[in-house]
């Protein structure tokens, strides 16, 4: 009857550390994902403003430079409303009678 019940302990605690590590491999391999997509992006960043500081004279540069700076600011701002939206519709507690449409 003891070695039964110690089985199933050490059953769940090996599903447990598999879970745990299949979770941590997913992370990594996600965390790597994302780092190379921004490496990538950000080389081609540097390689499209090379390439246009060079095809435009100054003025029209620095109107180039303008509108990204502006479109970097308009985008944190539609990043933050989105964080906020997001918390206040996961914080929403429906009605009792709505709660039972949605399993």
């Amino acid at each position: 009857m003891k070695s039964d019940t110690l089985d199933i302990k050490s059953s769940r605690v090996s599903a447990s550390i598999k879970n745990l590590l299949r979770f941590k491999t997913e992370t990594l391999s996600q965390g790597l994902w994302l780092l190379v997509v921004t490496i990538v992006s950000g080389v081609f960043n540097y390689l499209a403003n090379i390439s246009v500081g060079r095809l435009l004279i100054p003025s029209e540069y620095s109107e180039y430079v303008s509108l990204l700076s502006i479109s970097l600011i308009l985008g944190s701002v539609t990043a933050v409303l989105q964080t906020v939206i997001t918390t206040q519709v996961h914080a929403y507690k429906p009605h009792p009678v709505f709660s039972r449409l949605v399993p």
